[in-house]
């Protein structure tokens, strides 16, 4: 399999030496439309020969330690143990030195990953380019014609739901049992899956697809989008919906006068201009601070007993310039569709599939209450689901038409599906490969000049989503400080400059709004 990709020189990935497994994707674009054939099945190999090589170092050491052992047994035997003591350091230096081998076999495990990755990345790169939407001939003979006998299509949802059951079981056991990191094991079985379960559904393939009454236009669509929509339609049936998209009510949790309705046919629903005092709050330093704090976030959504909330907070620079940084947390409720709070299934698989969700909604009538002039920077800050909302956010035309996004950071969030954010928006990803979250999009994020993605590969977790917790993803914000990747060093310019990270006399105030459906 080949597919084009830019060429070596380009800096489309990178690593520094002596950090924990960072690897950056995007930030470059292609200089001149010179493009590369790259043959996966070579990097299989030397994914394989690199992991051999990493054993064969390994049985060097465990030859090594059995020397030491032996010199260990007969000096003591003999008494004459401190005859050996520059041997025994000097193998301890063969061994665990900086250059020893033991940091050799993993480094050869690390770059096998490394290039195991990037093979994924390429076959999901044609997966995108050849696979369009073509229902097998049964579907549409199952869909189309009504003649049918009766139950077919009831017979079929049974089957076609035990299949997904299967497949849930063997991506399960996958990451269980394979030693491929959980977030790239399962990114590649939900785009194989996939391509069966984007056919599941008769108003996918008749592209007769309604959402709260507004048609959704498959064609254009991945795979893992029209799965998204036909898991939406399976859980409709369990909790249906009976509203509309804009019946989302967001209240700021702290206000000096009611809110009063300006334009009641705003795009996003009523327009309200309450007059709202918020708090002061700790002036973030760093993009460490900016995601540790979705945490505040997390905590005061405990609190309230679990509902949906976002914060924004305005910081002032020392010039009497106003930033404006928005916090989305992740899900809250998971096992819900449809129900009071929006941060639940249904935002996830909306989001996944493209489509706007009560979340975006709410967090334009967030800014809006705040009336945050359109030339004044927005920032965005999201974890697992509120980094697909956030980058949703800044991806959706008409929201950039009435605000200035400057920069997006997600943590944790399967974002592969989502594009259109502009190109002067700044974008970090920050993923763990051994997170299933951030596979469930089933696509790699697209690199761009302005899209850049920096993968952490941690240790094997003791338990499914062990690595989704936020705090893995703020030491990994933590160490960018000292990245040299260009891309990174450059959102990271950026970024302070968009948020007046580097101003030591700004002043920051901090606006919590309740979100609800009604």
């Amino acid at each position: 399999m080949s597919v084009p990709i830019p060429e070596a020189d380009e800096g489309v990935t990178g690593r520094t030496p002596g950090t924990t497994g960072l690897v950056t994707t995007g930030g470059s674009p292609y200089h001149g439309g010179r493009r590369t054939d790259v043959e996966t099945a070579e990097l299989r190999t030397h994914h394989n020969n690199l992991n051999a090589a990493a054993d064969l170092v390994d049985a060097l050491e465990a030859q090594l330690a059995a020397l030491d052992a032996d010199i260990e047994v007969s000096g003591q035997a003999h008494q004459v143990l401190h005859h050996f003591g520059d041997v025994r350091v000097r193998l301890g230096e063969l061994r665990w030195g900086p250059n020893g081998l033991r940091p050799l076999a993993e480094e050869l495990r690390q770059r096998a990953s490394d290039v195991f990755q990037q093979s994924l990345v390429y076959d999901a790169a044609e997966a995108a380019v050849v696979m369009g939407f073509s229902p097998p001939l049964s579907r549409r003979i199952l869909y189309q014609f009504p003649l049918m006998p009766p139950g077919t299509d009831q017979l079929q949802m049974l089957e076609d739901m035990a299949e997904f059951a299967r497949a849930a079981g063997f991506a399960y056991a996958n990451m269980r049992f394979n030693d491929i990191p959980d977030g790239l094991m399962l990114q590649s079985d939900v785009a194989n899956f996939a391509r069966q379960m984007q056919y599941m559904n008769s108003d996918v393939v008749r592209n007769r697809f309604f959402y709260d009454g507004e048609h959704i236009d498959v064609d254009g669509l991945t795979p893992t989008q029209r799965s998204a929509l036909v898991g939406l339609s399976w859980l409709s049936m369990v909790q249906p919906w009976n509203r509309n998209r804009d019946d989302v009510v967001v209240t700021p949790s702290e206000v000096s006068a009611p809110p009063v309705v300006v334009d009641p046919n705003a795009p996003f629903g009523p327009q309200t201009t309450p007059t709202i005092l918020g708090t002061e709050a700790a002036t973030p330093r760093s993009v460490r601070d900016v995601l540790s704090h979705v945490d505040e976030v997390n905590r005061y959504i405990d609190s309230r007993g679990g509902d949906a909330a976002i914060e924004i907070q305005r910081t002032t620079t020392s010039g009497g310039e106003h930033r404006w940084t928005v916090y989305i947390p992740g899900t809250r409720a998971p096992l819900s569709t449809g129900g009071p709070n929006p941060m639940d299934m249904e935002t996830n698989l909306l989001g996944i599939a493209g489509e706007r969700t009560d979340m975006e909604i709410a967090v334009a009538q967030a800014l809006r209450q705040l009336n945050v002039p359109p030339d004044e920077p927005v920032n965005i800050v999201g974890h697992s689901q509120g980094g697909i909302v956030g980058t949703r956010v800044a991806a959706d035309p008409v929201l950039q038409s009435q605000y200035t996004f400057s920069t997006v950071v997600t943590a944790g969030s399967p974002t592969g599906t989502t594009d259109g954010v502009p190109s002067d928006v700044q974008v970090l990803h920050l993923e763990d490969s051994q997170d299933p979250v951030v596979g469930l999009d089933g696509e790699q994020n697209e690199p761009a000049p302005n899209r850049v993605t920096v993968t952490a590969l941690s240790e094997e977790p003791s338990g499914l989503g062990e690595h989704h917790h936020l705090a893995q993803y703020v030491d990994m914000a933590e160490q960018l400080d000292d990245y040299e990747h260009p891309a990174v060093r450059r959102f990271m310019t950026m970024g302070a400059e968009a948020m007046a990270l580097d101003d030591a006399g700004a002043t920051t105030r901090s606006y919590v709004f309740d979100v609800q459906r009604r």
